[in-house]
């Protein structure tokens, strides 16, 4: 039986869940993105990606504190 209050809302995705399935294949989620091959770490791809408005927008907030932007 489904809850009447979660009717009509989008369920939140688990964030950890997707960070696990990342962690196991990244490039399954990074191939087709075309991140230039010099850029190497995380944190590189993520400035390239952020730099680039490519972050959805459910993570602009906690990509914008880890990269010390407003």
């Amino acid at each position: 039986m489904s809850n009447p209050l979660n009717v009509g809302r989008q369920q939140q995705p688990d964030m950890n869940a997707l960070y696990q399935q990342f962690m196991q294949n990244p490039m399954q989620y990074l191939t087709g993105m075309n991140i230039p091959k010099e850029l190497t770490t995380p944190q590189q791809i993520v400035q390239y990606l952020a730099d680039n408005g490519r972050i959805p927008p459910m993570l602009q907030g906690r990509v914008n504190a880890m990269l010390g932007r407003k």
